[in-house]
């Protein structure tokens, strides 16, 4: 079973949404700041989106023969992590903001929150475990996947 393309055109249109708005957003902010930073969640949809970019669009394209149906197995495992990061990406911008403690805070609360950290964390978490289960059903493990 292969990954459809137009799968994953729109897994990556919606990641770049998301990342579009918290642009437009940080941007359009009236506040002043002396610097600019990108926020923990925008950083890990940057890596989801190389991530599903490399192994579900160029390395399918750029691998033929016996090591195709590793690269497959490989991509649909970081098409399923990068989508349950896609999930818990407005959380954790809500979370960034404070929006969970009861007041709404909207000015520049700093790098990282331990709410945006906690909630990250869990994230990445059942991503990873999404990512092994992928690869587990595929009756591969990981290291024959690296090996190649």
């Amino acid at each position: 079973m292969q990954l459809e393309l137009g799968s994953v055109m729109m897994l990556l249109i919606l990641q770049l949404s998301a990342l579009a708005w918290r642009v437009h957003r940080e941007v359009a902010g009236n506040e002043p700041r002396p610097f600019a930073f990108v926020p923990v969640p925008d950083n890990v949809n940057i890596l989801a989106m190389i991530s599903v970019v490399y192994f579900c669009v160029i390395a399918p394209l750029t691998t033929v023969g016996i090591r195709l149906y590793s690269v497959t197995v490989m991509g649909r495992a970081v098409f399923v992590a990068a989508l349950i990061l896609l999930i818990v990406h407005p959380i954790v911008v809500a979370s960034h903001y404070q929006l969970w403690r009861g007041k709404r805070d909207l000015k520049a609360p700093g790098y990282c929150t331990r709410q945006e950290l906690l909630v990250q964390a869990v994230g990445l978490t059942f991503a990873g475990l999404a990512f092994l289960a992928v690869l587990r059903a595929a009756n591969q493990p990981l290291s024959a996947l690296v090996a190649g």
